[in-house]
């Protein structure tokens, strides 16, 4: 049978056959499970309780569990603890599973509604009304009671869900197709693969018909052309959907779909990812190859990381391409394992690009943040990505310490390969009967030359199967690799200079430092790293050009005797800078990209002018508003009527269109004296007011002719505010059905006019 052949029939092993041994990952799990037990399961069932009118037996926990996002939380919390069910069969853990599904199961209603909110939030996406993502924390709520099923062998999940999901196919059957396209531009996470998902364990062609409602072909086509129209879409709201796709097409088998899928991982992993895996800025996309202007300290969400790997892993058993485990590797070692704090066990949101900010982590019961819940999910499910098989074979994708038993063939694999010690891969195998082990090892993409191979104490020359970078080897009892790993650098894109240091798969941060630790809030409770304070973020070379610097880089970045620590030669900061592993850096600052400038150049003064610039604006700005983002407009109170977002090649607005109205609560201060609006130029005239705290700003008539988006400056009369205030209203209305009104990208309150 050809390698071609058996891809079709890949599969990843269960997480029951596996044990993760390695040190590090070991204590992550039991970080994360120690935290599952931690939590109080009525606390997290409250909201459910609440909208079915049952009495409380116990308060809902605060952040966003206390938000129109609550509920979102349970889902995830179902997921991980069915994930550690099946990973270590704890009697504890079940219980918890089982409890929760018969809460619920008292909580549904007879026509299958169950959420923690009341339904009128549906409602409110299908009537134009402001309303946070009830249909993504639906999805939530969907993938956790399937995995309780699925994993958990909870057989009252699979009956919430059938009930469930009548009650989406009766909602969705009924929607207009104006209808259809208000819910669609309002984030749903992988409503429709979790609806395909349940069409696929029952059968039932209701759930089929209602996971196309969820299909959006105007992301699909282009994707499908290979366009990258990515710029301006957010970014986890875009995955799950690929995601949605992938599974149509393991429904339905239509290509189309897969291809959909395959364009859009490539472009995502081509145009959008920095170093680590990770993508996006402030949870955006950005526009293709510009990512140093888009570093800082709001980039690579872990949600998208997660939902990254979930689309790796089904694309990567789907077409057994080595691409996507390299790139498994890759951002699982970078961007999953470096999000958890190995000491509390709580999971980032954000992981900042820009040099000199730190990790942030969540609290135990006082955040709730999307990444919270997906955290959850990552450090119960360590073995995913590891062994694969067909009918005859197994597949070593990723190298990690661990044991695996393959039941139906009696075959037992013990695996040695240490984190640090990424060149060294030993394993052994325990077999019964005559029968040989076809094994495929994954040639990683940083190793060079040829990896030298024993088998049962002898050096063996391998074959590899060229088309997908795979050795395969057999009927050995013992194998050991010894694969070749240096330090090497990746540029990015838009600025060739800036680099990233590594060493093998690990990326390398230097540590900059405890000075100044303070965090700041952005959209709603999320909590982000400051920097008020000038860190470098580039080496001055003193004798060599760049291009020469990097040639000899294994003479200039150098490690430190048999430690993962290694110091520069050939720059301003030699000896100066420490840099190790980014994945266990969790207490200081860090760097992970750097500009390599030659000392004395132009480059050198223009770079420190631009460094003086942005610390001054970042001075002037007292709040500010991504527009069109529901998380952070919803941070600032926004309330409306007949208001949509939209967005336009990577720009974002929120409008309205006829009568109508939408609000902002910004902060204000003493200093604070100025309004500042984007508009779009040559857009239709527009006719609206503004109003600050109840009394008219201005009436504004647009209609700017410049090809470009602009910012306004309104200055704002003392007659308007009370100087020792803390917060300001803005209204934006419209009054009449031929008015338009629309805001863009930002909008923000200074000291200074812009």
């Amino acid at each position: 049978m050809s390698y071609k052949e058996k891809r079709d029939k890949l599969e990843a092993f269960n997480l029951a056959d596996i044990k993760v041994t390695e040190a590090y990952c070991k204590n992550a799990y039991e970080r994360e499970v120690n935290y599952l037990e931690f939590l109080k399961p009525d606390c997290l069932l409250a909201g459910f309780r609440e909208t079915a009118g049952l009495p409380k037996k116990a308060m809902r926990y605060n952040g966003w569990e206390a938000t129109e996002i609550q509920g979102h939380t349970l889902g995830h919390y179902l997921g991980a603890l069915s994930q550690a069910y099946a990973s270590q069969a704890s009697l504890q853990i079940k219980e918890r599973i089982d409890y929760i599904c018969d809460e619920l199961r008292l909580c549904q209603r007879q026509d299958g509604f169950l959420f923690a909110s009341p339904e009128e939030i549906f409602d409110r996406i299908e009537s134009q009304h402001p309303a946070w993502v009830p249909w993504y924390t639906m999805d939530k709520l969907f993938e956790g009671l399937l995995q309780a099923y699925q994993l958990g062998k909870n057989q009252t999940a699979y009956k919430i869900l059938i009930d469930l999901g009548e009650w989406v196919y009766n909602r969705c059957s009924s929607w207009s197709e104006e209808i259809h396209k208000r819910v669609l531009q309002v984030e749903y996470g992988g409503m429709n693969a979790a609806l395909y998902e349940l069409y696929q364990v029952s059968g039932n062609s209701h759930f089929k018909e209602a996971a196309k409602k969820f299909d959006e072909e105007t992301l699909f086509r282009p994707l499908f052309d290979k366009r990258d129209i990515l710029n301006g879409l957010h970014a986890n709201a875009t995955i799950p959907k690929i995601i949605g796709a992938l599974k149509r097409y393991l429904v339905e088998g239509e290509e189309y779909y897969l291809k959909v899928a395959q364009n859009f991982w490539d472009i995502v992993t081509s145009n959008h990812t920095y170093c680590t895996g990770g993508n996006s800025e402030w949870e955006h996309f950005g526009e293709p190859n510009i990512l140093d202007r888009e570093r800082t300290a709001c980039n690579c969400e872990t949600c998208n990381v997660y939902n990254m790997l979930k689309l790796t892993q089904m694309l990567f058993e789907i077409t057994a391409d080595k691409k996507y485990g390299d790139f498994y590797e890759r951002t699982w070692l970078n961007a999953i394992l470096s999000s958890q704090n190995p000491e509390t066990g709580m999971t980032t949101y954000f992981q900042p690009m820009a040099s000199g900010y730190f990790k942030v982590f969540g609290s135990p019961d006082n955040h709730f943040w999307c990444c919270t819940g997906t955290g959850m999910e990552n450090f119960t499910k360590l073995g995913d990505g590891i062994y694969f098989h067909d009918e005859k074979a197994i597949y070593i994708n990723r190298y990690l310490s661990s044991h695996l038993e393959w039941g139906e063939r009696n075959i037992e694999l013990d695996m040695k390969a240490e984190l640090l010690d990424v060149e060294d891969v030993e394993l052994r195998i325990q077999v019964q009967g005559n029968q040989k082990v076809e094994i495929y090892f994954r040639i990683p993409w940083w190793s060079e030359g040829k990896a030298k191979v024993t088998a049962d104490g002898k050096e063996i020359a391998y074959n590899v199967v060229n088309e997908y970078g795979y050795m395969e080897l057999y009927g050995s009892q013992e194998i050991k690799i010894q694969f070749s790993a240096s330090v090497h650098y990746e540029r990015l894109p838009d600025l060739p200079h800036s680099i990233a240091f590594m060493y093998g798969p690990i990326v390398l941060c230097a540590e900059l430092g405890k000075e100044m630790m303070l965090t700041t809030e952005t959209g709603v409770n999320v909590v982000i790293p400051t920097k008020d304070f000038f860190i470098k973020d580039y080496l001055l070379l003193a004798k060599e050009t760049v291009e020469v610097w990097l040639e000899r880089l294994s003479d200039r970045l150098i490690r430190v005797g048999n430690e993962m620590k290694f110091v520069l030669q050939g720059t301003d900061e030699d000896k100066k800078l420490t840099f190790r592993p980014y994945f266990s850096e969790y207490k200081e600052r860090y760097g992970i990209y750097w500009k390599l400038i030659e000392k004395g150049s132009t480059e050198q003064a223009e770079i420190e002018k631009e460094i003086q610039t942005k610390l001054e604006r970042s001075k002037d700005m007292i709040d500010c508003i991504p527009v069109g983002n529901d998380q952070y407009e919803l941070s600032h109170q926004i309330r409306g009527d007949n208001t949509q977002t939209s967005g336009i090649e990577g720009h974002r607005c929120r409008f309205i269109r006829g009568k109508g109205w939408f609000r902002y609560i910004l902060k204000w201060n003493a200093q604070a004296k100025y309004l500042n609006v984007t508009y779009r130029g040559n857009d239709e005239e527009e006719v609206f007011d503004i109003w600050i705290n109840g009394k008219l700003l201005v009436q504004e008539r647009l209609n700017k002719k410049v090809d470009q988006m602009y910012i306004q400056s309104y200055e704002i009369p003392t007659d308007r505010i009370d100087l020792q205030q803390e917060n300001i209203e803005v209204i934006f209305k419209t009054n009449n059905d031929s008015d338009f009104c629309s805001i863009w990208d930002e909008l923000f309150v200074s000291t200074n006019r812009i």
